[in-house]
């Protein structure tokens, strides 16, 4: 078992990879599905029996037929057999089925864009399921087809203009078919006539067989063919791998993607480059040549019982296997097999006893090391699932006939003392398991053997090898009975008949069924909110995350607005059709193509290269948008957490450097790539809490919030007034102890000015609390306001327009301050942060300038000017210039001071910028602190006070004037409380500003007069007790469990791209 968990660190075990993307013509296809009507299925017997034999391919055999089965089996599970069948995918490959389609659209051959120009994605299941071959094997591609015709070859032309009847299209699957068609399964009851061994050929022995059982039939890899099916995107050769067959990123530096669609079009080598940048977004790998992966890996020769240790692994003739590709592609078979074992059991009330054969591991492999990675993928898979509680009618899983290394079966214990041991099994504990957990075994059984002993009543899920371009049974149909277990099902099951698409219609692509990973609490939460609108407390139960074909919540409207309308019409549609429940991946189709490959373009700038640091250089709009195109597809192909780190840090990088790409990344995608990396962030490790905390951020700059803490976002306001700012670390101090939370766990929004911006720079980047912010207080209150004398203060006021030393101000905020930017506050996990200086450049008007934490949403735009780039001391810094007390800041070309010349009381401008992050309705229904840092008795106080003896007449006009201003908007802060009180909704909007009892300056020292000033807030508080237990009660208000699940869905709907994300 300590093997097995050393194996969920190997290179290439990636269970969360993405998925394959959804943009506007995905969801258009997926939409369709939609319109299906419901599917009526009929069991009548006699008309299955009656196609059977219109079926123009004699069966070898008549013991497994409905014909004969009548006559000793009841009728009533037969007619169970036939309707309990259907076609069966991944939702994974429900969206890779909507890519091949607009694939083939664009990029097809004339032949292919007739067939597939109006074909809908059950159609092209319906397609796959009736268009194979009857029998089709061997390196040559033998075949029979359901005309009688025999040959071998050829179908590599099928779809192009050298096909040749009866090789054509029209009539037969393509080789690019045969890939998906490998992915599309099928299953369902059947009698069982004997236990289903090899050579078992149809003889009645039903004394050793379950009577009946569920049977699935899969595809595994096939590597039989060079170049074509998964020997295409598993295995890395030199004669294969090359620019000229696809493989590899730069194609052409043309920046327009018309004009390379056009190109494309024309071009066979491009469509061959589009065909395999389809399948590595599908896998979520780079698509490399040969040359490119042998230069900058060294790939050793290892042993055989060693090759499922790395990702690329040598297999004969220098060929390079990958085994992370086969991993996900054996996923999708593995995850399929649980989750419908766990469906099938759950729905006959029974513990589900799954026979796992192996699929691709016989003529069609092409290395031992495949069954370690079969195994250890199923064995993945199954913990995962266990974990998750999505297993909880499977109580055993069987490997028959599958042989590993030692080294893997190592890892299953004895479960035998006799000295030759013929059973191995695992056992993996759950507590909440009704069984405990789930066995795992390798024991040789035969697919419909008698349930026997501890397993006797279990519901037997069998599985077998079957074949994606063939019907059921392979060489059955040519008589050969004993060849593999494809004809071995076909003669011990009914397999030959009910899941054949043209005599059974349950078999079609109306009735498929899509398997997938999240859909059952999806759906679950679909179906609740849809109960919570219509008042009704009825909850429906069925099976949820195998679900009928045809209800996608998938749309190409706005959703943002329409996003609970949109649940209710998916819910009336569930009934009758195709589900998926799914987190489709990050970027748009058409986006993640065109990074690739217009990845190459001379008009870039450096990347690392922060624009607000030095001079940009000329680029063009769609270079921009190329290069943003770029970054976001390899943030979505990162292979390993340093690798994200760093990719990631460069898309910051690059929307830092050209802040117009924020808006084509969000349209393209960006949040949800950031999404869906940062589900997959769970272990709780330095490394990947770095990387979550750079997530963040580059969040933070596309505008996302995600949910608040509360109904709605609690906003903090912080007004200026110098040293007068320990009134509002007492208030605060407060609302702590009677929330029992502290200040950055309590508010979403904080907002500070002049000396709130410092407090709020303590808390939103994360450096400290109240008591790191008191002690900056203090040191400001001894070392700069203390030790500054009277004539060096004069002098410094006389030529610098400043009374205290600037240079020593701003050594104390460097040495107090994180070092860090803006935008990198967010990833400390603090709530997000504006601080507002004012822009006072020469021969402009006055005007608030924000240093913000974050960026607004798509095209959303404030009415303040502002910027995430600056370092977070350098945001204090201007906030708090007050005039005649520090020089001017200048930055970026602005001279900046102090904040409260225009916003002393920043409230009202933290309330429209949350507006613009959180959104109107959700503001509505948060809380509004506002914190005062005490009012004045004297409007001019503070400036009689702070002359301390200078001669009124000597001093300039300018810096009177200067301070004028200051002292004006500081004497407003109660205007605006006013304002904001009467158009607040009532409960949600709190003032606490102390009056004073003696005047105090802004840059007081005597330590009785500060002491003062919190004896005066402490009998405050105890005055308006009562109004700050209802501001703690508003802001420890939870969200309600509607909102709650609103939230989940729109979280999934964003990771879909079902919403546009902001």
């Amino acid at each position: 078992m300590d093997s097995l968990r050393h194996f969920q660190t190997f290179a290439w075990c990636k269970p969360d990879w993405c998925y394959p993307s959804m943009g506007k013509e995905t969801n258009e296809l997926l939409r369709q599905c939609t319109d299906l009507p419901a599917v009526k299925l009929s069991d009548d017997v006699e008309e299955i029996i009656k196609k059977s034999k219109a079926f123009p391919i004699p069966f070898p055999i008549e013991t497994v037929r409905l014909e004969k089965l009548q006559v000793r089996r009841s009728i009533e599970k037969l007619k169970r057999n036939i309707v309990s069948t259907y076609p069966l995918i991944h939702e994974r490959v429900l969206l890779l089925m909507t890519h091949f389609l607009i694939y083939k659209r664009e990029f097809g051959t004339s032949i292919e864009k007739l067939l597939y120009k109006e074909m809908t994605v059950p159609e092209l299941i319906d397609r796959i399921l009736k268009k194979r071959a009857i029998t089709f094997m061997g390196r040559h591609d033998t075949y029979k087809l359901i005309t009688g015709e025999e040959g071998h070859g050829g179908w590599e032309t099928i779809g192009t203009l050298q096909q040749k009847p009866p090789l054509v299209l029209e009539n037969c699957l393509s080789y690019d078919e045969m890939k998906l068609a490998s992915m599309v399964y099928v299953s369902g009851y059947t009698e069982c006539i004997n236990d289903g061994e090899r050579k078992n050929s149809g003889v009645v022995q039903e004394e050793n067989a379950e009577e009946d059982a569920i049977i699935i039939g899969l595809v595994g890899p096939r590597f039989q063919r060079a170049n074509r099916m998964e020997y295409e995107d598993i295995l890395i050769t030199d004669q294969q791998n090359s620019l000229e067959n696809g493989y590899g990123e730069e194609v052409t530096p043309t920046t327009c993607l018309n004009v390379l669609k056009t190109t494309y079009v024309r071009n066979n080598q491009s469509a061959k480059h589009m065909w395999r940048q389809m399948w590595s977004e599908f896998y979520q790998v780079h698509s490399y040549t040969y040359e490119e992966l042998t230069s900058y890996v060294n790939i050793q020769d290892k042993s055989e019982e060693k090759k499922y240790t790395d990702r690329y692994v040598k297999t004969k003739n220098d060929f390079i296997f990958d085994n992370e590709v086969y991993y996900k592609r054996l996923c999708v078979l593995a995850e399929v097999s649980l989750l419908e074992a766990e469906n099938r059991a759950k729905e006959a009330g029974r513990f589900a006893f799954l026979n796992v054969i192996g699929c691709g591991l016989g003529v069609w492999m092409i290395s031992t090391h495949q069954t370690d990675v079969y195994i250890l993928t199923f064995l993945e898979r199954i913990r995962s699932f266990l974990k998750k509680d999505m297993l909880d009618h499977v109580s055993d899983v069987n490997f028959a006939f599958i042989h590993p290394s030692k080294g893997i079966l190592a890892l299953f214990t004895n479960s035998s003392e006799a000295e030759t041991p013929t059973e191995k099994r695992i056992f993996f504990e759950s507590k909440r398991h009704p069984k405990g957990g789930i066995s795992v075994q390798l024991e040789n059984r035969q697919p419909s053997s008698k349930l026997r002993g501890e397993h006797a009543g279990k519901l037997l899920v069998m599985t077998y090898p079957w074949d994606g371009n063939a019907h059921p049974g392979n060489e059955f149909w040519l008589g050969s009975l004993k060849t593999s277990g494809d004809p071995a099902a076909a003669c011990s099951t009914q397999v030959s008949e009910l899941h054949n698409a043209h005599i059974n219609p349950a078999v079609s692509g109306h009735n498929t069924r899509v398997t997938g990973l999240i859909t059952k609490f999806e759906k679950a939460v679909s179906i609740r909110l849809t109960q919570i609108k219509e008042g009704t407390k009825s909850i429906d139960n069925r099976p949820a995350h195998v679900l009928n074909a045809s209800t996608i919540e998938g749309t190409t409207k706005d959703v943002q607005t329409e996003k609970q309308s949109t649940i209710e019409k998916t819910e009336e549609k569930s009934q009758a059709g195709l589900s998926v429940g799914s987190e489709a991946k990050e970027i748009t189709f058409e986006s993640f193509l065109q990074g690739l490959k217009l990845k190459k373009d001379l008009h870039f700038g450096k990347i690392s290269e922060q624009s607000w640091k030095s001079n940009k250089p000329i680029i063009t709009k769609t270079s921009i948008h190329s290069r943003t195109a770029y970054v976001i597809s390899a943030i979505v192909t990162a292979e390993t957490l340093e690798c994200l780190r760093k990719r990631t840090e460069h898309f910051i990088d690059h929307l830092i450097q050209y802040p117009e790409a924020r808006d084509y990344a969000i349209k393209e995608g960006a949040v949800r790539a950031l999404l869906r990396v940062q589900n997959k962030l769970r272990d709780d490790t330095d490394i990947t809490r770095e990387v979550k905390g750079i997530v963040n951020e580059a969040l933070a700059l596309m505008g996302y919030t995600g949910p608040t803490k509360g109904p709605g976002p609690n906003i903090l306001s912080i007004d200026g007034g110098g040293i007068r700012g320990i009134i509002a670390i007492e208030i605060l101090r407060h609302l702590e102890k009677l929330t029992g939370q502290k200040v950055q766990d309590m508010f979403d929004y904080i907002i500070g000015v002049s000396t709130g911006a410092i407090i709020a720079a303590v808390i939103g980047s994360g450096v400290g609390n109240l008591e790191t912010a008191n002690q900056m207080y203090h040191t400001l209150s001894k070392k700069m306001f203390g030790n500054t004398s009277l004539i060096g203060g004069t002098s410094r006021l006389v030529w610098t327009h400043s009374y205290y030393d600037t240079e020593a101000w701003e050594k104390l905020l460097q040495e107090n301050l994180r070092d860090c930017t803006l935008t990198e506050c967010n990833r400390y996990n603090t709530p997000k942060m504006a601080l507002v200086s004012c822009v006072v450049s020469p021969g402009s008007r006055l005007a608030p300038f924000l240093f913000r934490t974050y960026e607004c949403g798509f095209r959303v735009r404030s009415v303040f000017a502002g910027t995430p780039r600056a370092a977070v001391w350098h945001a204090v810094r201007a906030s708090a210039a007050a005039p005649t007390y520090f020089d001017e800041f200048k930055l970026d070309g602005a001279l900046h001071q102090d904040g409260g010349i225009m916003v002393n009381n920043p409230t009202g401008v933290g309330l429209h910028e949350a507006k613009l992050l959180f959104g109107a309705n959700s503001v509505k229904k948060g809380t509004v602190i506002s914190v005062g840092t005490g009012r004045a008795l004297n409007k001019h106080s503070d400036y009689q006070l702070m002359s301390k003896g200078l001669n009124k007449e000597a001093s300039s006009t300018s810096w009177k004037d200067k301070f004028n201003k200051i002292l004006d908007s500081a004497t407003d802060t109660e205007g605006v409380h006013l304002i904001l009180n009467d158009l607040l909704p009532p409960g949600s909007y709190f003032r606490f500003n102390p009056p004073l009892m003696e005047e105090c300056a802004m840059d007081e020292i005597n330590p009785e007069k500060l002491n003062n000033l919190i004896t005066d807030t402490h009998a405050y508080i105890r005055r308006n007790q009562h109004k700050f237990e209802q501001a703690a009660y508003m802001l420890t208000r939870k969200r309600s469990i509607s909102q709650k699940l609103v939230d989940y869905v729109y979280h999934k709907s964003q990771i879909m791209g079902i919403v546009q994300s902001n």
